[in-house]
């Protein structure tokens, strides 16, 4: 999982920009595109962890949202929820992991 650390590596950066800290040799642009492909790295390596293990990314994280969402009594609940009862709209919401339904 050294994607990860790379991607922590290009969040410092990113924050060097924001910040003003001069010393970066890629524009916050390039920073931004690296770190869409290191996420992108860690996503790849995370789904096959959990399908190696018997379960979906997805679902792992749609059950997560779900939780978070009732504690906190938001309604929006993703797409995922099994139960469409304590959406406030009375139906599912259109939330969605990118595709991943």
């Amino acid at each position: 999982m050294g994607e990860l650390g790379e991607a922590a590596n290009v969040v410092k950066k990113l924050n060097r920009v924001r910040d003003g800290v001069p010393g970066n040799k890629q524009t916050a642009d390039q920073l931004r595109d690296q770190l869409r492909k290191e996420l992108g790295d860690v996503f790849v390596y995370l789904d096959l962890m959990a399908q190696s293990l018997g379960f979906s990314i997805a679902d792992a994280a749609a059950e997560v949202f779900n939780a978070k969402s009732v504690e906190i009594g938001y309604f929006a609940l993703c797409t995922r929820c099994k139960t469409p009862e304590i959406c406030r709209t009375e139906k599912h919401c259109d939330l969605t992991f990118n595709g991943y339904r």
